[in-house]
């Protein structure tokens, strides 16, 4: 599995995708999005030297594709 650089967690992740779904975290890769789910799916993709940016319940908007 990829380590992601950037994970962002706690928060609401609108993916816009086909389903409107919701995530609560989000793990970012060479500045494009690895994956989308819950803190510990995402979780997985973290590393100790990763850095995670806690997003305290705020939106953040990301267009899968």
């Amino acid at each position: 599995m990829e380590s992601a650089d950037l994970i962002f967690g706690n928060g609401e992740v609108i993916t816009l995708d086909i389903m409107n779904s919701i995530a609560e975290a989000l793990a970012i890769k060479d500045g494009r999005i690895l994956a989308t789910g819950t803190n510990e799916e995402i979780s997985r993709y973290s590393e100790e030297r990763k850095v995670v940016q806690d997003l305290r319940g705020r939106a953040r908007v990301v267009l899968n594709s």
